[in-house]
């Protein structure tokens, strides 16, 4: 005669607790295949966040240049890095610095946070930027800065253009599919 008690009450043998193989096997391959389309997608997610903070930094630091020049009334620059005087050629992916005065004292500085920024690359026809105490600047018209991730240069999607007008007015955009200009503005 088996004696029944309150856990068991059919006085059954309890069911086994855990996983079988099978139900691991699934497991695991869900989770693989949600890693292998996840990653990608999630670096690009950061390459796309580095390179619009890089934009961003750039063009805080153009507008903290031309407040400067009218704040003190005399010019302000912002240099590539490696740019000392007015023949010096420097390199915007290795960063800048915003400077005023004919000693060049340094107001900001923005350096490069690793070799080719992680893959974000700075390019435009000139080496340094000034504006002058009213505001204006002595770039030449429609002055832009092409910023891409070298990673994905056919993706319209991870470049930024930095456009800067003679009057010294900046603002940032995603380029056009066929170029890096700006799209038309409401």
């Amino acid at each position: 005669m088996s004696v029944v008690s309150k856990d068991n009450p059919c006085n059954l043998e309890s069911p086994a607790r855990g996983f079988t193989l099978i139900e691991l096997m699934v497991s695991i391959m869900v989770a693989t295949i949600v890693a292998l389309y996840g990653v990608p997608a999630m670096k690009q997610m950061i390459d796309a966040n580095r390179l619009t903070a890089r934009t961003n930094q750039l063009v805080h630091s153009l507008f903290l240049a031309r407040s400067e020049a009218v704040k003190r009334n005399q010019p302000v620059s912002v240099c590539a890095s490696g740019v000392k005087g007015d023949d010096d050629t420097g390199i915007w992916q290795d960063g800048w610095s915003v400077k005023h005065g004919k000693d060049c004292l340094d107001i900001q500085s923005i350096e490069s946070i690793g070799p080719g920024d992680s893959g974000t690359s700075t390019t435009t026809s000139i080496n340094r930027v000034t504006f002058y105490g009213d505001g204006t600047t002595d770039s030449p018209p429609d002055t832009a800065f092409v910023l891409v991730n070298a990673r994905y240069t056919p993706d319209v999607n991870l470049r930024r253009v930095v456009e800067l007008t003679v009057g010294g007015a900046v603002h940032s955009c995603k380029p056009g599919a066929d170029n890096n200009d700006c799209e038309a503005k409401d």
